[in-house]
């Protein structure tokens, strides 16, 4: 028992004797059952709290600590089986004005809307991470340039729809552009994979319009 809730039954039997059992015998269960159930209450807050360091406490997604094996894991697993993977950075247009305009509790929601949808359009493959602030990076496994910016586009199209559908949010104007890189193509390593993506996405901004940028080309 935990907190009054029952968890899990101690069962105590015996194959070589009936009726073994007294109620002298109830303390040492109840004592054996107890530390069971200490023993899974650690069990549970220890993975309740690695769970929160590994995953970003507005979006839910993963954080760039995790990020950063994801995508190590990735590219080790690229490289081994020749194939792509492809790296979305985004980062969102107009924030900062949302949080100075509207509050920190209109931007929590702009970031859960983003997350939504990266939850609705990514593969179960795919990962999704909060890179830091207002800056988003998704990895894609197997995809080229043709797919992944072609994700980066259905990104930015429902993102912006579901903003604009939004009755607080509706005339914030808030955007978002993404930059496309793919290893082996790009970069043949995680630093240079970010730092393309990262790249591309910022020519995005330069042109004062939401998009998606692959490789050194806009589209």
């Amino acid at each position: 028992i935990i907190d009054d809730e029952v968890i899990g039954v101690y069962v105590l039997t015996s194959h070589r004797q009936e009726l073994v059992w007294d109620e002298e015998d109830i303390t040492v269960v109840s004592a054996l059952a107890a530390e069971a159930a200490r023993a899974i209450e650690r069990a549970r807050r220890y993975e309740r709290e690695l769970d929160q360091a590994h995953l970003d406490s507005i979006t839910g997604l993963a954080n760039h600590r995790q990020l950063t094996r994801t995508l190590d894991q990735e590219v080790a697993r690229a490289r081994r089986r020749s194939t792509p993977l492809g790296v979305v950075f985004c980062d969102l247009d107009r924030f900062k004005a949302v949080n100075d305009t509207y509050g920190h509790a209109a931007g929590d929601r702009v970031l859960t809307i983003l997350a939504q949808v990266f939850h609705d359009l990514l593969r179960r493959e795919d990962s999704a991470a909060r890179y830091g602030g207002d800056e988003f990076v998704c990895v894609l496994p197997g995809a080229d340039h043709v797919e992944a910016s072609a994700v980066g586009l259905r990104i930015s199209t429902s993102f912006e729809l579901r903003v604009r559908d939004d009755a607080e949010l509706t005339k914030a104007g808030v955007t978002i552009s993404c930059g496309v890189a793919i290893f082996p193509d790009d970069a043949d390593d995680v630093d240079g994979l970010l730092q393309h993506a990262d790249a591309a996405m910022r020519r995005v901004k330069a042109a004062h319009r939401a998009g998606v940028a692959e490789g050194w080309r806009t589209g």
